[in-house]
């Protein structure tokens, strides 16, 4: 029965032996995330489930184990939400407007910044009182999930509306301001529409998904640490030569499909370009 060392080595022999070795070690190969659809993601964090299926069936605790329960259980939750959503009629329309929505706020916002980097007089203390708030509510707003999401532009749409009305006048920035508030309405409507099914009480896939993906870097990163440190491990060798083999086949699947997505993208255009002209 395989077993790793049950007491933890201190963190701090484990970080300096990693550097030492790092140029003489397997390491973890590089995981883009965000080129991962949730049904990739879902389908990874599947067959990782299996590659650490020994450990988790190990009758004794080991400093594997807290890392596997964790991700596991990150991989139900998503998969609860994966599938509660694949039989939403709302989650694609759903992703649409927040795709939207991040395209208004990320257009506000840069215009913003834009604005205090003008040399007219007050631009740059007008965008910057702006940006502030921007900043103060969240930079990346959209990004940080549905709800929470939601919450930080609706109060920062308020806070702006409320207190820099005359800077807004003086950057021309309330038609940008209004689309973003539009895009935020548009969106928290058809949210609020795919909450009130029956069948939608539940965290998000927007909501799960950095959950799953953080205890996949945890687990990864462990095993790097460990196998950095006792390279003549030949079971941990196994588990880095399995998931570095899994890693390269959901890259190469995944940026195939970018590649297509691309190709599927850029004909869609020439054929609407070549349509204008054809009109014109």
């Amino acid at each position: 029965m395989f077993m790793l060392e049950n007491k933890p080595k201190k963190i701090s022999k484990i970080i300096i032996n990693y550097f030492f070795t790092l140029k003489t070690t397997i390491m973890i190969d590089s995981l883009n995330y965000s080129l991962l659809s949730s049904d990739q993601l879902k389908t990874f964090g599947h067959r990782l489930v299996k590659i650490f299926e020994p450990i988790a069936n190990e009758p004794e605790e080991h400093i594997f184990t807290p890392f596997v329960t964790r991700h596991s259980s990150a991989y139900d939750t998503f998969c609860k939400a994966f599938e509660r959503e694949s039989k939403n009629p709302y989650t694609e329309l759903l992703a649409q407007k927040d795709a939207l929505r991040g395209t208004s706020f990320l257009g506000f916002r840069n215009y913003i910044v834009a604005c205090s980097h003008r040399p007219a007089k007050g631009w740059n203390e007008a965008g910057t009182r702006v940006a502030d708030i921007i900043r103060k509510h969240g930079w990346s707003a959209p990004s940080r999930g549905y709800q929470t999401g939601t919450a930080a532009i609706t109060s920062m749409i308020a806070e702006i509306n409320n207190k820099c009305s005359a800077e807004l006048a003086l950057l021309a920035a309330n038609e940008w301001l209004n689309e973003l508030a539009s895009a935020q309405d548009d969106f928290e409507q058809t949210f609020n529409a795919s909450v009130s099914r029956p069948d939608s009480d539940g965290p998000t896939i927007n909501e799960t998904r950095p959950l799953l993906v953080n205890a996949i870097r945890s687990l990864l990163t462990l095993l790097d640490l460990q196998y950095s440190a006792d390279s003549s491990n030949t079971k941990l060798a196994d588990y880095m030569k399995a998931v570095n083999e899994l890693i390269s086949v959901t890259m190469s699947t995944a940026r195939a499909t970018e590649t297509r997505t691309e190709n599927k993208k850029k004909k869609s255009d020439t054929l609407q370009t070549d349509k204008q002209t054809e009109t014109n």
